[in-house]
């Protein structure tokens, strides 16, 4: 018996490392903006530019942290903000130039079972907050601030 006990201690013991690695750490944006990347950007035919790095997006409220992290880690992004209510922003893989790339970045990633919402940010100054379009067209967030504040 005291042979089995052993071995559970030592197996509890050996996973207490993988399990405090699957804490998220994200960091929480409460009176702060995210760290952005100004310097990849595309811009739309309007004029407007884009962030081509960085996406907001949401997911379904039955996914899990550590399957957050391992969709996280599966796409090849950083947290670099989450809101109390859960919307998190992300740098991604540059996905090119173009802004057809990132469109069909965002259009693979809203195909993904975790996903509730995801949606480019828009670099330029702040505006009045559009309603969004049909539900096949790319979401574009208008007003980072504004947005954070209407979270918080």
């Amino acid at each position: 018996m005291n042979a089995n006990v052993a071995i559970l201690v030592s197996l509890a013991v050996s996973l207490l490392p993988s399990l405090a690695a699957q804490q998220p750490t994200w960091p929480l944006l409460i009176d702060s903006l995210p760290r952005l990347d100004t310097m990849r950007r595309v811009q739309l035919p309007s004029g407007r530019w884009l962030y081509r790095a960085n996406l907001t997006l949401r997911f379904k409220e039955s996914v899990s942290d550590s399957a957050k992290i391992g969709f996280f880690s599966r796409h090849g992004m950083t947290v670099v903000g989450v809101t109390r209510s859960g919307r998190f922003f992300v740098n991604i893989p540059d996905p090119g130039p173009t802004l057809d790339s990132l469109m069909g970045r965002l259009q693979g990633l809203r195909a993904e079972p975790e996903i509730r919402f995801v949606a480019s940010l828009d670099f330029s100054p702040p505006e009045p907050v559009r309603e969004p379009g049909p539900a096949a067209a790319p979401l574009v967030i208008d007003s980072l601030s504004r947005l954070l504040h209407e979270e918080n």
